[in-house]
């Protein structure tokens, strides 16, 4: 067997290793995973009403703000004869 068959071997043997490893390491990791995803969604779940009621106030601003300068631009329009 020339050294490039058994490199070819070793480096398949360590690429199947290696693979079998990250899924006994993904099957094991699963309860830590769903418990950091569970408090995720307990968090985005309990902070939604005051996003919302900020989003709603930021697009309420950004209503006033336009207004405001499209009032501004009408008055300039209106007040030269």
């Amino acid at each position: 067997m020339s050294w490039l068959e058994s490199l070819t071997t070793a480096s398949a043997l360590l690429l199947s290793t290696t693979q079998f490893l990250a899924h006994i390491l993904y099957v094991l990791s699963t309860p830590l995973r769903w418990l950091v995803y569970q408090i995720y969604a307990s968090i985005v779940f309990l902070l939604s009403p005051l996003w919302f009621m900020f989003n709603f106030a930021l697009a309420a601003a950004s209503f006033a703000m336009n207004l405001i300068a499209g009032l501004k631009y009408l008055y300039i329009y209106v007040s030269y004869p």
